[in-house]
């Protein structure tokens, strides 16, 4: 089987941005799950995402400084990652400015911090910083997080030749897939009202089936916005 059934791990009760007709569904996983494919496949499903306004990139360049702190754990590379971050930003602020319609985003600014700096901070200050970043930052109303064996993720990364991915080994793809996993176990301590749905993206990756799933998803999610439980 290239996917495991779809698990709702948890429910979103609440919305993006405040929006009753809107979903936001952001795509996480560590390099080499399959995200670029998987939204490239499932795209056709949603609406297309507006892009960002002036207004939405200096919004992002003054909360992005809240940041700060944690992208200076990377020395050699923090002006490109502020600079990353802060078109996430912009980008995720133009959308959830919207009222209406469908979204899939590919790593957005979630899967950005989960992923990237998720890795570098202690593990007792990711519940006291997921906090503060949420102050600043929309939860999707669902995640779609992608798996896999590290050997798996490996030979896709090997294979599509991405200079800034070539040192990426089996070993260091494992503590990556670990610490993302223990992110998000904490994002839904935090909070519990966020619908995850995993996949697992090994020998066959992903593919027109497992894509197809955003249906159930769209369908779950607007199940759960009208009829929260409790």
């Amino acid at each position: 089987m290239s996917f495991l059934s779809c698990t709702i791990e948890a429910r979103r009760t609440g919305c993006v941005g405040g929006s009753m007709n809107r979903f936001v569904i952001e795509l996480m996983g560590p390099p080499g799950s399959g995200k670029s494919h998987f939204h490239e496949l499932a795209a056709s499903k949603f609406d297309k995402a507006p892009k960002p306004t002036e207004k939405h990139r200096r919004k992002a360049i003054i909360v992005s400084l809240s940041f700060a702190p944690f992208i200076v754990l990377f020395p050699r590379k923090r002006h490109g990652l502020i600079r990353m971050f802060q078109r996430k930003l912009a980008a995720w602020y133009a959308l959830t400015e919207r009222t209406t319609g469908s979204y899939l985003v590919e790593e957005g600014p979630w899967n950005f911090l989960c992923s990237s700096l998720g890795t570098r901070i202690p593990r007792w200050a990711i519940t006291p910083v997921l906090r503060m970043w949420s102050v600043h930052l929309d939860l999707p109303d669902a995640i779609i997080y992608l798996d896999g064996d590290p050997k798996f993720l490996s030979a896709r990364i090997e294979h599509r030749g991405r200079r800034n991915e070539r040192l990426k080994t089996p070993s260091d793809l494992e503590f990556s897939r670990e610490r993302i996993a223990f992110f998000l176990t904490k994002l839904k301590e935090a909070h519990p009202d966020t619908a995850v749905f995993n996949f697992r993206t090994d020998e066959e990756g992903v593919d027109a089936r497992m894509a197809s799933q955003v249906d159930n998803i769209l369908d779950s999610t607007r199940a759960i916005r009208e009829n929260p439980p409790g």
